[in-house]
This record gives C-alpha cells, structure tokens and sequence, in this order.
C-alpha cells in the first residue's frame, strides 16, 4: 500500500472520529445539533466524501502502475 493511501486514511479516520464527536456530544446531552454544529458536520462529510475520492483515485493509479510494470516486464522478457 502506498504512503500516499496511507496519509489520506489517516485523515479520513480523523474526519470521521471529529464528526461522531459532533453527534456524540448532542446524543450525551439528548438534543438535536445546533445549526452550527449541523454545519460543521455537513463540512467534515463533505471532506470524508472527497477524501474516500482521493483514496480510490490513488488505489487505481496504484493498480494501473502495478499492470503496467508487469506489461513492461513482460514486453521486456519476450523481448
């Protein structure tokens, strides 16, 4: 696994531990979120959301780069 995937599910664990945080809280106390705490839930989703993105686009670029090592050292085998 790449240290990029592995960077960026770091964040993604830490996004989503501050977002139950948010929901924990109102849950501890019995109440619906504030506006304020809605908005901030709303903006970790949309990160968690574009940081689950980033991670399938770097697990493709992985995959292709592995299939393409193993074209190129087949090209060069039959060669």
């Amino acid at each position: 696994m790449s240290n990029k995937i592995r960077a960026l599910q770091a964040k993604k664990t830490s996004l989503v531990a501050d977002s139950r945080k948010l929901l924990d809280a109102a849950s501890a106390e019995n109440r619906d979120l504030s506006a304020e705490e809605i908005a901030a839930f709303d903006g970790l989703k949309a990160q968690i959301e574009s940081t689950n993105a980033a991670i399938d686009r770097e697990r493709d670029l992985v995959a292709m780069e592995a299939q393409l090592g193993i074209s190129a050292t087949t090209n060069l085998i039959l060669t």
